[in-house]
Parts: C-alpha cells; sequence; structure tokens
C-alpha cells in the first residue's frame, strides 16, 4: 500500500498484475480476482496510475486470460462490475498514454 501511494504521489504508473500465483496463494486465480486489485488500487487514489501491466511473457495467467486476445473478456467484466467506461478506458490505455507521453 505504502508503495502504491508513492506512485499516486509522485505521479508514476502502476502495472496490473496478472501472474496467478500474484493474485492468489492456491494459484486459482480469476477476473474476480483482478477486479478486487484493481478496487484496492482504485481505493489507495491510482485512478490515473493504474494501466495494464499484464504478464503474457509467459507467467501463468487465470484462465480467462490465458492470450492476450482475450483481454477483452477484462474489459468487457470491470464495466459489469459498474466501473464506468471511461475509468475502464484509463486502466486500458488512457493511464499509460498520458505516462509515456511526458517522458
Amino acid at each position: 500500500d505504502a508503495q502504491i501511494s508513492i506512485l499516486v504521489q509522485r505521479g508514476g504508473l502502476i502495472g496490473l498484475n496478472f501472474y496467478v500465483s500474484f493474485l492468489r496463494e492456491d494459484s486459482k486465480a480469476s477476473l474476480d480476482d483482478i477486479y478486487a486489485h484493481v478496487l484496492h488500487i482504485l481505493e489507495l487514489g491510482g485512478e490515473n496510475a493504474l494501466a495494464l501491466g499484464s504478464d503474457f511473457d509467459g507467467a501463468d495467467m487465470p484462465e480467462a486470460l490465458s492470450g492476450i486476445e482475450k483481454l477483452e473478456r477484462l474489459y468487457e467484466y470491470l464495466l459489469g462490475k459498474n466501473i464506468h467506461e471511461s475509468l475502464v478506458d484509463k486502466i486500458f490505455f488512457g493511464n499509460a498514454y498520458n505516462f509515456f507521453s511526458k517522458l
């Protein structure tokens, strides 16, 4: 939480982790577990810092996100959890775009 708060305060970028062992000790992670991480980061003020981090470089991923082509599922899932579309767009591309355009 302290690291997240510092990143938020300093205008950093926080990549959302999809690695199943990070999401759950039993490695049986689902979209619900990713949603819990999204909510936690948002509760800590991360609306403008949270972005897709993923782990598509070979890490074990939740079945629902076993490939990059399935990211649309997460987008739709977050919308279905009543996260406003403008915020989901920020998480999916807006925050990363804003961060990297300042470099």
